[in-house]
């Protein structure tokens, strides 16, 4: 048997049959190992239902670094704070970007709770781009979006989405 067929079959035995002991599911939500980038974004009505807005909502989904605030104790608070506002900075440069995540998110004075597309495999790896419906939002111009992570994630990842009216300042127009 030629080590090509040996491949085939234990990766068709143990990561395609869901019956297998090897095989783990795919987790699509936000985890505590993750870190996520909503990233602000504008929105627009909805040309099919009058009075909903629609929203193209970027996301990044990576896994999260190390953090360092117990290693720095040892350090005054002035050089710890330039480490972490360097290591903030960098952060995005060393990022492994993550496949299949999503989440849900509540967005203030709107009455629909969208739900991310799932990040990217290839090429554009831990990348989502997808168009969402808000519902109806009120009178307000910029309102903050907020992921619904897991109960134990104490973290609070937010956004703002800037609503664009029909007419006026603001209109998004490809004319």
């Amino acid at each position: 048997m030629k080590f090509r067929d040996l491949f085939s079959l234990i990766f068709s035995t143990c990561f395609v049959n869901a019956n297998s002991p090897l095989f783990v599911p795919l987790q699509n939500g936000i985890g505590p190992a993750d870190d996520l980038l909503l990233f602000d974004a504008p929105a627009f009505p909805d040309p099919s239902k009058p009075g909903e807005f629609l929203v193209d909502q970027p996301t990044f989904v990576f896994k999260r670094g190390r953090h360092f605030s117990q290693s720095l104790s040892t350090f005054d608070d002035e050089a710890a704070q330039s480490v972490n506002r360097m290591w903030d900075r960098l952060k995005f440069f060393m990022a492994v970007g993550l496949p299949n995540k999503s989440t849900s998110l509540s967005v203030s004075n709107c009455s629909r709770s969208p739900h991310t597309g799932p990040t990217a495999l290839y090429p554009t790896l831990g990348v989502s781009l997808a168009k969402i419906s808000l519902g109806s939002c009120g009178e307000n111009r910029e309102i903050t979006g907020t992921a619904n992570l897991d109960p134990s994630d104490d973290r609070q990842m937010t956004n703002t989405i800037f609503l664009s009216p029909d007419s006026g300042f603001g209109v998004i127009s490809g004319k």
